[in-house]
């Protein structure tokens, strides 16, 4: 969660937003948005605590920046949750504090440059102990180190040192699953994004618009990208990248290696599918006595489904030992399957006002739309019911357009089309586009002073 400013001509207008990270893709996904210009807890408190009664919304761990109203915020609505501070901040402030309290006139310009780089390396190390005992261990040789810089150290006692604020810039204290979420690049990322893309760099002078460009043209994107990542449209996800990089290593392993790599639950080196703890040995070139040994699991339903490597263990998403498993046993890896059900279920049907509908309900209610005949001109009042207001057709007509535009590249790839079609194709989209302009004709009506957008 984050804020940012500058989104209004009013400079006190700032807008929070929360991204999560969507697990099928691996990108930076925003769910809800609050506009207000109270920078205090209040505002915020209400706001979670609307989406957590009102929308269903569940806090494992949030990542914010150093912000107290923030904390005060999330404690008040979910107690139970884990508060990290982004690295990013937390690293940015201790380099801020050692340039205004690091000074030793003993010492020439470039020696203290260097002293506070080395003491902020040191802090950063600390920041990535995984072990609490060594964390605090870590702080107190530090303070041993650079006792002579008394005022830092009084500042970083007194801001970093407590233990409930060491829990939320410490990895120690981090889930290893949310260790990928110490800073709030995603959140960075995409504010960036908005003002760039959506808003061309020109300040909003009225909320309505913003609302409108987060409803409809934001929300629509991120829904259509996602359906392109995991139909294997275009250009790969993030985690998709990853997960092709592991593949690719596993599948570089030759036959003869991976019989001496892999033992079944009975310790043989057979390929038949079992369930159980299978034994994948590391992909080292060389193996001694220490060379580690992952325990992968394959559950009841034969499918591969954990390995206890850290790359796992840090990623929840398959790892190249259990693609070396499933190479040699031809067994599925379960994060697959999953994969391919979401897309199943894109395939089969579509989102509408949040509900899923099922393919053939869409063919049956599109079935269902009046076709205007002599016998029916005259005769509205008995039309069947539309699928949705006249707003929502219109919705529906506008986002369609924008699909076909996100389209364009693929239909210039069409290489097995034939000629025939080709022309049915443009016949098609001509008698489109005539009726589309005949409708903008009719209906559209210039916009007065005090209804055009600024």
């Amino acid at each position: 969660m984050d804020a940012t400013y500058n989104i209004t001509t009013n400079v006190n207008d700032i807008m929070y937003t929360i991204v999560t990270r969507d697990p099928s893709t691996g990108t930076g996904y925003p769910n809800a948005y609050m506009f207000t210009n109270n920078h205090s807890a209040g505002p915020l408190k209400e706001w979670l605590a609307f989406l957590r009664d009102q929308c269903g919304l569940m806090i494992e761990q949030m990542t914010i920046d150093c912000s107290i109203a923030e904390v005060n915020a999330i404690d008040a609505v979910f107690p139970a949750a884990s508060i990290h501070y982004c690295a990013f901040h937390v690293v940015r402030s201790w380099n801020r504090n050692l340039k205004e309290k690091v000074h030793d006139p003993t010492y020439t310009a470039s020696e203290q440059q260097e002293r506070r780089h080395e003491m902020l390396s040191a802090l950063k190390d600390i920041m990535r102990y995984t072990d609490v005992n060594a964390t605090y261990t870590a702080i107190e040789q530090f303070k041993n180190n650079y006792y002579a810089d008394d005022v830092f150290l009084n500042y970083f006692e007194e801001h970093w040192e407590p233990d409930h604020i060491v829990q939320r810039w410490s990895y120690a204290y981090m889930d290893q699953r949310n260790r990928s979420f110490a800073s709030n690049a995603f959140i960075e990322s995409w504010h960036n994004q908005l003002k760039s893309v959506y808003l061309k760099h020109v300040r909003n002078k009225r909320f309505d618009r913003l609302i409108f460009i987060l409803v409809n043209d934001v929300e629509f994107y991120f829904k259509q990208e996602r359906d392109r990542i995991m139909s294997n449209n275009g250009r790969m996800g993030p985690l998709q990248n990853e997960q092709s990089q592991r593949e690719y290593r596993a599948s570089l392993i030759s036959a003869n290696m991976i019989l001496a790599m892999i033992r079944n639950p009975h310790g043989e080196n057979v390929s038949s599918p079992m369930t159980g703890i299978w034994i994948v040995r590391s992909f080292v070139t060389r193996v001694t006595r220490s060379t580690p040994d992952y325990n992968v699991t394959v559950n009841e339903n034969m499918h591969i489904d954990s390995c206890t490597c850290s790359d796992y263990m840090h990623r929840h998403a398959p790892c190249k030992h259990m693609y070396l498993l499933r190479n040699f046993t031809s067994m599925q890896i379960r994060f697959e399957i999953e994969q391919e059900r979401a897309i199943d279920m894109l395939e089969a049907g579509t989102i509408q006002n949040g509900e899923f509908i099922e393919q053939n309900v869409v063919q049956q209610r599109i079935q269902q739309l009046p076709i205007e005949t002599e016998s029916t001109a005259n005769n509205n009042d008995n039309i069947i019911e539309n699928i949705d207001t006249t707003q929502d057709n219109l919705q529906f007509v506008s986002q369609t357009f924008s699909s076909l535009h996100h389209d364009s590249h693929r239909v210039v790839n069409l290489s097995t089309i034939s000629e025939e079609e080709s022309n049915e194709y443009a016949q098609r989209v001509r008698e489109l586009l005539v009726f589309h302009q005949e409708m903008i004709q009719r209906h559209h009506h210039r916009r007065t002073g005090n209804t055009q957008r600024n």
